[in-house]
């Protein structure tokens, strides 16, 4: 079975804006896709604590809340 990965990450070689609405720097870390396009750094972090989150619920382990 062939796993497809959306989202990459990689440097902004220039500035523009993301798919997201936010602007994004040449040398910023951001997540680019040839279907969806770019998010910006702060999005791009977001989705991947999000998705680490999902990960390690579907793995068992649950967040505890304080």
């Amino acid at each position: 079975m062939r796993v497809r990965v959306d989202y990459g990450e990689i440097t902004s070689r220039y500035d523009s804006t993301g798919t997201c609405g936010h602007r994004i720097e040449k040398g910023d870390v951001i997540g680019w896709s040839r279907i969806h396009g770019a998010l910006c750094a702060q999005c791009w972090s977001r989705s991947l604590r999000e998705n680490k989150e999902a990960s390690d619920i579907e793995a068992g382990y649950m967040p505890q809340c304080l």
